[in-house]
C-alpha cells in the first residue's frame, strides 16, 4: 500500500537547486514542509476552514466537498524536503490525477479527524464518508465484498485485490478483526485462506499468503505461458493471444508489489516483442533488476 510520502513524490517534481543552499532564493513565495506530518496536518487545518465556511450544511462530507486547490486557495509553492532533496507540486493544477491522489489519501487516512473537528466547529452531527472506500462492520461484509467483486482465478488465486479499499470506524470490529480467515471458493470447493491488515485510520488491506502467491504463480505460468531464460536476468513468457493481458497485469503487478519472478528476482522492466507474422501467440520480455 502506497504511502503519503510515495503519493506526494509521484505528484511532485525534483527542484534542480544549481548550488544555491537556500530554496526561499528560487521560491521565495514558498511554503517548505519538512516532514510529510507537517504537511498532512497543514492540509487537514485548511480543509475544516474551507468546509466550514464554505459548505456549513451539507447532509454528507466526502473528499470530493473539497480540493487541494479550492481548500488552500493558491496559497504559494508547496515545496517538500523529503530525504535532503526538494520536491514542489503544482497543485492547483485539476488535470493532475496523482494531486488529487494525494488529496483523497490525507481525507481517507483522518477521517475521523474530519469527523470530529468538523462536528465541533458546526455544532452538530455530520456524516463523513471515505473516497473510493467501502465500509465494512463484519468479517462476513468483508467475505461478502469480495465474493461479490466477482474477481477472476487470477485475482483471486493471488489477491490481486489492489483496487478494493475496504474500512470500518467501528473499534470493537477493528480490534477483534482477525490477521488469517477463510473464504469458502465454489469453484475449488475448498476454503481459500486470506489474511487481513489493518492500520490506525482503520483503513483494512486485504492479501494471501506469501507461499500461497508463489505456488499460485508457478501454477499460472505452468499452465497458461511458457517461460524461457535467455540470460541470468532475462526471460521471455510466451502467452497464447486470449491471455496475454491478463499475464501483463500480472506481471505489472509483481513489479510493483516488489514480487519474486518465479524466485529468480525482482522485475525491473517488461516489454513486448513485435511479430506481426504470429498472430496466436505474443513473447513478453521480462528483465530483472
Amino acid at each position: 500500500m502506497k504511502t503519503l510520502k510515495d503519493l506526494v513524490l509521484a505528484a511532485s517534481e525534483k527542484v534542480v537547486m544549481n548550488e544555491v543552499s537556500n530554496i526561499k532564493e528560487i521560491y521565495p513565495d514558498s511554503t517548505v514542509f519538512e516532514s510529510i506530518e507537517e504537511f498532512e496536518a497543514h492540509v487537514v487545518d485548511k480543509a475544516v476552514e474551507y468546509l466550514v465556511d464554505n459548505y456549513p450544511d451539507e447532509e454528507e462530507y466526502t473528499s470530493g466537498t473539497w480540493m487541494l486547490s479550492t481548500a488552500c486557495n493558491c496559497e504559494g509553492d508547496w515545496i517538500f524536503l523529503i530525504d535532503g532533496e526538494y520536491y514542489i507540486m503544482d497543485y492547483c493544477d485539476w488535470n493532475n490525477e496523482k494531486v488529487d491522489d494525494v488529496q483523497v489519501y490525507i481525507w481517507n487516512n483522518k477521517l475521523n479527524e474530519f469527523h470530529k473537528r468538523l462536528a465541533e466547529e458546526l455544532e452538530r452531527e455530520v456524516v463523513v464518508e471515505a473516497n473510493n472506500v467501502i465500509r465494512v462492520d463484519s468479517l462476513n461484509e468483508i467475505r461478502e465484498t469480495i465474493s461479490e467483486a466477482c474477481y477472476g482465478y487470477f485475482h483471486f488465486s493471488l489477491g490481486m485485490f489492489d483496487n478494493l479499499k475496504l474500512y470500518s470506524n467501528n473499534k470493537d470490529f477493528l480490534e477483534q478483526l482477525p490477521t488469517e480467515f477463510e473464504i469458502y471458493n465454489e469453484k475449488t470447493n475448498r476454503n481459500e485462506v486470506f489474511l487481513c491488515d489493518k492500520d490506525e485510520y482503520g483503513l483494512i488491506k486485504i492479501s494471501r499468503p506469501q507461499y500461497i502467491i508463489e505456488a499460485s504463480l508457478q501454477e499460472i505460468f505452468h499452465n497458461f505461458t511458457n517461460v524461457e531464460a535467455v540470460d541470468a536476468a532475462t526471460y521471455k513468457v510466451k502467452c497464447n493471444i486470449p491471455y496475454i493481458q491478463k499475464i501483463e497485469t500480472i506481471l505489472e503487478w509483481m513489479k510493483s508489489n516488489s514480487i519474486s519472478f518465479l524466485g529468480q528476482g525482482y522485475i525491473d522492466i517488461i516489454a513486448t516483442v513485435e511479430n506481426r507474422e504470429v498472430v496466436d501467440y505474443k513473447i513478453l520480455v521480462v528483465i530483472l533488476r
